[in-house]
């Protein structure tokens, strides 16, 4: 299989992101990928993305934009705009 597919809030995908997150968290994503998953290291690596790449400066009024940004087309848009949501309110209950 491809063991480096998109997993995480912004489906981290690529050897090579796996292996950059995962040094930045100090976890050997490259051997364990699905770390990806956990929730807290989830929510690291999409902070990071955010800080470094700057990929979701079309939220929160345009996640069609920002997901054309992040993979360069909206192949599953209707999914992405649902986790999308969850994830907003994970955050509003943690500004709160």
């Amino acid at each position: 299989g491809l063991p480096y597919f998109g997993r995480g809030a912004i489906q981290l995908t690529g050897k090579y992101n796996y292996e950059e997150y995962g040094r930045y968290l100090g976890l050997d994503l490259i051997n364990n990928a699905d770390d990806a998953l956990v929730p807290q290291n989830s929510y690291a690596i999409a902070s990071m993305w955010l800080l470094k790449k700057g990929s979701y400066s079309h939220l929160p009024n345009n996640m069609k934009k920002a997901r054309q940004s992040v993979n360069g087309g909206t192949n599953h848009q209707a999914e992405v705009d649902k986790a999308y949501g969850q994830w907003l309110n994970v955050f509003k209950k943690l500004i709160v």
